[in-house]
């Protein structure tokens, strides 16, 4: 069996993911997809909109065949460790045979040249990045100013998000997996509006929040379902930077930490802790290590194969995993007796999550979803 993996948020799921799943089905051949999730909390720094389960099902609707929990401990930190942790956990389930992700560039050439270059580091690059570090520039204008200079056109590759999610894979995957990009359509990661029949996720959740439909761009009803923002754990945060001493967590960069105060709000709070230099994503990250009480590097190695959903194929593919998975595969979590730190802050994670709805102990209670024609009762 032909096994894809794509590395995804869902954060809603809509029609453009629907879309690179197919080109992912039909471009490398796959007999299944496997998809390694986002689960209560995103790489942005913020909650998921809708809970990992309500979008591993629409995930399931869309063309994915067996959704797995990509933990939090590595969806909170960077693009490069973001990669490395769902990569090295897909390798770990022993079935995949080709990666698949969208990227602006949709040349995978040129993806792999410029991975070539931030994985090598020749001389030149080493110059500049030192250079332009000494002057104060951000290590992400570092390195792409030092790119540049080694490979003019490759250095532009790291001015568009998924251009650089897209490099972070192919340095994580190593040899054996084939690559595969899809080019993106439509509008743009960090677009707020819509365009024809595609749409940024960042563009419905804001329509989302202002109560406007979205079933033009995502083909599974929403309607009714809980929304999670990242307002509604403001006072969560405010008091965890109150009690925690968090100036001490490594797992904050420096340069994050010395900006951070206890404001009189959270607006205050990342007002005064952006700067041209730090995101405001990296910002929610550091606010969301904290309240997470995180203390575990993203550098640890993966510790589990947790399951979130799978449909007819993904159980096949998962009978494949017993034999071949290089780590333990979670299906029923209230199983999973190991000391484990990282599944430890995953259960934090989503009860913290799952606060604003007076709900505890999720983790422990929900079954995988498993999907059939049938149990397609949202579409």
């Amino acid at each position: 069996m032909k096994v894809t993996g794509i590395v995804a948020e869902y954060n809603p799921f809509h029609t453009g993911h629907q879309y690179h799943i197919q080109k992912a089905r039909e471009e490398t051949e796959a007999d299944g997809i496997v998809a390694i999730m986002s689960g209560s909390f995103v790489q942005r720094g913020e909650p998921a909109v809708f809970d990992k389960w309500t979008r591993a099902f629409h995930a399931l609707c869309g063309g994915v065949d067996l959704v797995l929990e990509l933990p939090t401990l590595y969806v909170l930190s960077s693009a490069e460790h973001f990669a490395r942790g769902a990569v090295e956990t897909l390798r770990a389930t022993g079935v995949l045979n080709a990666l698949s992700f969208g990227s602006e560039c949709g040349d995978i050439e040129k993806l792999y040249e410029a991975a070539g270059i931030l994985e090598s580091e020749p001389p030149a690059f080493q110059k500049v990045l030192h250079q332009s570090l000494q002057s104060g520039t951000s290590y992400a204008s570092a390195r792409a100013a030092a790119l540049s200079a080694v490979n003019a056109q490759a250095g532009t590759l790291l001015s568009e998000p998924n251009n650089i999610l897209a490099i972070a894979y192919l340095r994580a995957l190593g040899d054996g997996v084939r690559a595969h990009t899809v080019k993106r359509v439509g509008t743009g990661y960090l677009e707020a509006e819509t365009d024809g029949n595609f749409s940024s996720a960042l563009a419905l959740r804001e329509k989302l929040s202002r109560g406007e439909d979205i079933r033009a761009f995502s083909p599974y009803e929403t309607e009714g379902l809980p929304q999670h923002r990242l307002e509604q754990y403001a006072d969560l945060i405010l008091y965890a930077l109150r009690t925690t001493d968090w100036k001490a967590y490594e797992t904050i960069p420096n340069a994050v930490k010395n900006r951070l105060t206890v404001g009189d709000g959270l607006e205050v709070v990342l007002e005064k802790a952006k700067t041209k230099h730090i995101t405001m994503a990296a910002i929610k990250r550091a606010l969301l290590q904290i309240l997470l009480k995180n203390t575990i590097l993203p550098t640890a190695e993966p510790a589990y194969i947790r399951v979130l959903g799978f449909n007819q194929k993904g159980a096949e593919i998962l009978k494949q995993m017993k034999k071949t998975a290089e780590l333990p595969v979670i299906t029923r979590p209230s199983a999973f007796k190991e000391n484990c730190p990282i599944w430890e802050l995953e259960k934090r994670a989503t009860d913290i999550y799952f606060m604003p709805m007076h709900l505890s102990g999720q983790d422990l209670r929900r079954a995988p979803v498993q999907w059939n024609k049938t149990a397609e009762r949202q579409k």
